[in-house]
């Protein structure tokens, strides 16, 4: 467990939470401060982890899609391979 005062790289962490943050700076349109905030959230892998827990999935639910990734990924590499 990491101090209350630590740094991350992106923010500062409280507890084991990372709290993200971007400061805007001098004369920096609000848009270009949310672009560069959007793209460190997705850097840390924020947005790939809320997705994951956005709805419940079933270990057996994993798996399969873990075998049909797998497959789709040999089917792609042998197609490669032929060319």
């Amino acid at each position: 467990m990491l101090p209350a005062t630590a740094i991350h790289k992106n923010g500062y962490v409280r507890g084991e939470e990372f709290l993200t943050q971007v400061q805007v700076r001098p004369n920096e349109s609000l848009d270009s401060a949310l672009k560069r905030f959007k793209k460190v959230i997705q850097q840390t892998g924020i947005l790939k982890e809320a997705r994951e827990h956005e709805h419940y999935e079933k270990p057996s639910d994993k798996k399969r899609k873990a075998i049909a990734a797998a497959r789709r990924k040999r089917e792609r590499n042998e197609e490669k391979e032929k060319v």
